[in-house]
């Protein structure tokens, strides 16, 4: 065989793309393949133009008829008993998805409520420059370096709470979509590659790693709140409902401005 071998897996693929998308809006599918079917009917019973026009016409008929009956099929025995499922886990879940999103923006919560309680000097914080962060958080461990050892202790217990929360979340990742699944595999936590560690305790700058793993659960809060959005927009996550108190008691809430950058 001559030409090019190369484009024949290109085709396939574009051929189950199509296939894809049509199976995925049903209705629509439905309703075009319900249109030609109709169309051919009607001029079934008009004189043929061509030679052999009704014979075609009778198999596109025929066949819109076929693929009618299978995306119905699939639609009614696959398509809803797993959106079904996949509500389901998503509702089963919530709490350990809201957890997640607020993970990041807590660690915001944290430094400006203790910059407040302790008097450091840095007031700018932006929550989408990281080199900014590391300014602001410099600051409060200046102003009060005793705070490094109580901040190690709840950089550890954050981190345990994250990785407890994706070890729940893992047997129900196939249920979720793409995006979601995606997001949940790269979020950092106390296992693999993107692996959270609070500072050592002879660290001479724990600002450092303090803000590492901020800005990585940032990221991740980010990446996971933009596929939620997407995928689910109805999953009610009251982010903002997240807080830190102080033993001032103080409280400083989650903001969305976190999550999503201010046109």
């Amino acid at each position: 065989m001559t030409g090019r071998p190369s484009e024949l897996p290109l085709a396939s693929n574009k051929k189950a793309l199509w296939l894809q998308r049509a199976l995925l809006r049903p209705v629509w599918t439905i309703v075009v393949l319900g249109v030609i079917a109709l169309t051919i009917e009607v001029c079934q019973q008009w004189p043929e133009f061509f030679f052999p026009g009704h014979a075609i016409g009778e198999v596109v008929r025929n066949l819109a008829y076929a693929l009618i009956g299978a995306v119905l099929f699939n639609w009614i025995l696959i398509e809803i008993p797993a959106q079904r499922r996949r509500r389901l886990a998503y509702v089963r879940h919530r709490l350990a998805l809201q957890f997640l999103v607020q993970s990041g923006p807590l660690m915001l919560a944290w430094y400006r409520g203790a910059a407040q309680l302790l008097g450091a000097t840095e007031r700018s914080l932006d929550a989408w420059d990281r080199s900014s962060i590391e300014k602001y958080v410099r600051s409060i461990y200046e102003k009060t370096p005793t705070v490094a050892q109580e901040r190690r202790q709840l950089l550890g217990v954050a981190i345990s709470g994250i990785q407890l929360s994706l070890d729940g979340l893992e047997a129900a990742a196939d249920f979720f979509d793409p995006d979601v699944a995606v997001a949940l595999s790269i979020f950092p936590a106390a296992k693999g590659i993107h692996q959270l560690q609070p500072p050592a305790a002879g660290d001479p700058e724990p600002w450092k790693r303090d803000v590492h793993i901020a800005w990585e659960l940032l990221e991740g809060s980010r990446r996971l709140y933009d596929a939620l959005l997407s995928s689910v927009p109805d999953l009610e996550l009251n982010v903002e409902d997240g807080n830190v108190i102080f033993s001032d008691k103080s409280t400083w809430h989650v903001s969305l401005n976190e999550l999503v950058r201010e046109a």
